[in-house]
Formats: C-alpha cells, structure tokens, sequence
C-alpha cells in the first residue's frame, strides 16, 4: 500500500475541473472498451440502461464509482492504483488497507490516472485528459 503523506492536500484536482474523462474498461474475456467521457460525469456500472455501463455477468445493483467526474466510491473487493502522469503522488492499495490506514470515501480525486480493479467482471483505467487535445485525441474521439 502507498498514500502520499499529504494526499489531501494536493492541488491538481482543481486543474482537472472541466476536463474530459478518457476510460478504459477490461472484461473478463479480455475485449478493452474506450470511451471518452464529458467533464462532469457520473461513471456507472451494472446491467445497462440510462447512464450505465452494461457488464456481462453483472448480478449486483448498479455502481456509480465516480459521481460529478470527481468523487471515487472504491468498495469492498476493489483496488486502487492511482498518481498523477509522471507517477507522482502515487496512492494504490486495497480499499480495506486504504480505510484502515484513514483514507475516506468517497474520495475526491486529485490526480490524474487511475487504474480500479472493481471485481472479478471488470477493471479500468481513466485519465484525465488535456484541456487542449493532442491530433492523435481529437482523431480517437
């Protein structure tokens, strides 16, 4: 496990305010889905339907993992890999090692990568992305 001594404290998560979400999602038989979400949203998984991520398999009552494009709600089973695009400010461990060293959620996201491992079904990668695309974005979007 690894938090930043002063993970509370950092700043960068006002620069990600207004900025889109690029996401990653991997399923069990190992297809990787892309989306690139507005700034803002709700980022929600179960059986499908308004706003929701459909994953095979999935018998659980949806999931908003990340409400407003800020706020992370790791549970039970999950874990967390996250810092910001040079590997500073690192913080990873499982959400019951987190709790127990005094991590809170859900959990206002301050950096810029993140990499979930959610459960058996599904696991994700999101960053954060630049206010102004690169050519290579602007042609995947």
């Amino acid at each position: 496990m690894i938090i930043p001594p002063d993970y509370a404290n950092l700043t960068l998560g006002d620069r990600l305010a207004g900025r889109r979400m690029r996401i990653g999602l991997k399923f069990p038989d190992c297809s990787i889905v892309e989306h690139v979400l507005a700034s803002g949203t709700d980022l929600m998984f179960g059986v499908g339907g308004p706003g929701v991520f459909a994953v095979p398999g999935w018998t659980r009552p949806d999931l908003c993992l990340i409400s407003r494009g800020r706020s992370l709600a790791l549970g039970p089973g999950m874990t967390l890999h996250m810092c910001h695009d040079d590997g500073k400010d690192r913080m990873q461990g499982s959400f019951e090692e987190l709790s127990q060293a005094g991590v809170s959620f859900p959990l206002y996201i301050n950096v810029s990568r993140l990499n979930i491992h959610v459960n058996e079904l599904l696991s994700l990668v999101m960053e954060y992305m630049p206010d102004k695309p690169t050519p290579e974005q602007a042609s995947a979007d």
